[in-house]
């Protein structure tokens, strides 16, 4: 037989999802703790920084502007992954020039 809590559980607060201002505990008209919901974790997990603005901040999401962060960072990590590699064949071609210089000087 299970018994009864001695003292009823908490019931989540009132929060209307995105764009919401959800209280937090220490937060000006704050009034307790706010649950966290798997799907809060899941957009907390595909981009900190969305959550962050949306959740905190009230901000609205919109796709199309999800979609264009998406790109840009999609084309910024490309551009970084073409200077590493730029960088490598850089590196390769000096260290050859230097080979070579090595064995004209020691001719």
């Amino acid at each position: 037989m299970v018994s009864k809590p001695s003292k009823p559980l908490p019931q989540p607060l009132p929060y209307e999802g995105r764009g919401a201002n959800p209280p937090f505990p220490g937060r000006e008209g704050g009034q307790g703790v706010r649950f966290i919901r798997a799907s809060d974790v899941g957009r907390y997990a595909y981009c900190a920084r969305a959550w962050w603005l949306t959740t905190v901040k009230g901000m609205p999401t919109e796709p199309t502007r999800l979609a264009a962060g998406t790109d840009a960072h999609l084309h910024h990590h490309r551009r970084i992954q073409r200077g590493v590699w730029q960088r490598q064949i850089g590196l390769a071609i000096l260290a050859l020039a230097f080979v070579l210089l090595i064995v004209l000087l020691l001719r």
